[in-house]
């Protein structure tokens, strides 16, 4: 297994912003920041751009920073790819419809 990046504040502020449009409550931003490991850091920085993506395709606006760590926004990116692993895994329509027509006839 590969060593950890060592992501900085600055860095994530500096890519958060970016997406963001601004940058805005750094202080509160870079405490939530300090209280993560350095594994959620570097999921947290690796799920910006998933994360201003997902919200342009809902039409909503994007967390400050500090809501985005505080709310853990990049795990979200996690259980999507799992569900998207987990429906690639799933029977296929025919099996399913099949299963069904099965339930129907109890």
């Amino acid at each position: 297994m590969g060593r950890s990046k060592t992501i900085t504040f600055q860095q994530f502020w500096d890519a958060y912003g970016k997406a963001y449009g601004e940058k805005l409550d750094r202080l509160r931003a870079e405490r939530a920041w300090n209280r993560l490991s350095a594994r959620d850091k570097e999921d947290a920085y690796d799920a910006i751009d998933w994360y201003h993506d997902k919200c342009q395709q809902r039409g909503i606006s994007m967390m400050y920073a500090q809501g985005y760590l505080n709310n853990r926004r990049w795990v979200d990116k996690k259980e999507s790819e799992a569900a998207a692993t987990k429906t690639e895994q799933s029977p296929t329509p025919t099996a399913a419809a099949d299963t069904l027509s099965d339930m129907e006839t109890w």
